[in-house]
């Protein structure tokens, strides 16, 4: 069994950018992965751990199999990126969620359709809220 921390945004503090981290260690922000919806926001300082979703090899596969839980005109949130990345690297089958509230809560769809992405995480691994 493999447990992973997700976090729904990572630094954000002074040099860097809001990032998503996937990470094996809850350590203040060291972090193993950051997920990154642009890949204009990628720093000198994070360039060896980013990964950028418009060049992630498996997006059009994350994307695809998402695309099963809701309309086409909702694209996956950073978090639910983050999940996705998560899952890939580390073949995880339990995530703790931090700070993905939204989807956590199953929030009324805005951008994003919150209640599809918790149905498209649970249908891969469980997920623990430390709330």
């Amino acid at each position: 069994m493999s447990l992973i921390y997700v976090a729904g945004s990572g630094p954000s503090s002074k040099g860097h950018n809001k990032a998503h981290v996937v990470t094996k260690n809850k350590t203040k922000w060291d972090f193993e992965y950051m997920v990154f919806p642009r890949s204009n926001w990628i720093t000198a300082q994070t360039r060896d751990r980013a990964v950028d979703w418009t060049n992630y090899p498996r997006s059009k596969y994350w994307n695809e199999y998402y695309s099963k839980f809701t309309a086409q005109k909702y694209k996956p949130s950073n978090g639910l990126m983050a999940v996705f990345v998560a899952i890939d690297k580390y073949q995880s089958d339990e995530i703790v969620a931090l700070g993905l509230d939204n989807i956590l809560d199953s929030v009324k769809p805005t951008q994003h359709d919150w209640p599809a992405e918790l149905k498209c995480i649970e249908s891969l691994v469980k997920v623990i809220d430390p709330r």
